[in-house]
């Protein structure tokens, strides 16, 4: 597919085994060893996936993480940390759409997860670059909620139900609406679950 891949890692191997990851997806890697050349790298480029390496000692890296949510909203970020919660916050407050995944995981499972992000399917909505797509009519509807739902069908997710993530969960819902999808949102009462649910089959695309 078309795209570029944008790789921040701390070190050479973890940088090789990323660019191989997604150069294996058809993506092409744009690796930089800091933060400060990831931004000069992706400059009027458009980046489909970036991997982030998450690291305290590189004070540019909520300056990035910025940008991409500014610039390159279409773009799936995933950033990987030690998952300790002042970290989570750090990445939430400079992305509120990133992706956090813990260090441990695997190249093959972040390969997996990759493929799953950039063409999943749930009834008459697919993923094109970390945005949901309703296939007929072509509309895109960008947010970390809907993509976590997507990503975790049939499997609920948790949702606030107050703040921003319950205004959110309603403008999904009419947005669905508006464009006449197949898909609908569930509730599970008093328990804060949600989980996207097909009410007719989806016209093949």
């Amino acid at each position: 597919m078309a795209g570029e891949s944008l790789v921040v890692a701390r070190d050479d191997r973890r940088s090789a085994e990323w660019v191989r990851t997604v150069a294996a997806r058809g993506l092409v890697p744009l690796a930089a060893p800091s933060a400060r050349r990831a931004m000069w790298l992706i400059h009027e480029r458009r980046v489909a996936v970036a991997i982030i390496d998450w690291s305290r000692t590189d004070e540019d890296l909520p300056e990035l993480l910025a940008e991409l949510w500014r610039d390159q909203p279409a773009a799936v970020n995933i950033v990987r940390t030690d998952l300790a919660e002042s970290t989570v916050a750090a990445v939430r407050s400079a992305h509120p759409g990133a992706l956090i995944d813990g260090p441990a995981s695997t190249s093959a499972a972040l390969g997996t997860w990759i493929n799953r992000l950039l063409g999943h399917r749930v009834g008459d909505l697919s993923l094109n670059n970390g945005a949901v797509i309703h296939v007929p009519t072509g509309a895109m509807k960008s947010h970390r909620l809907f993509v976590q739902l997507l990503l975790a069908h049939p499997r609920p997710v948790v949702v606030g139900r107050v703040g921003g993530e319950a205004q959110e969960l309603s403008r999904i819902r009419t947005w669905l609406c508006e464009h006449r999808s197949v898909v609908a949102i569930e509730c599970q009462r008093g328990t804060g679950l949600h989980r996207l649910v097909v009410t007719e089959p989806a016209e093949a695309a």
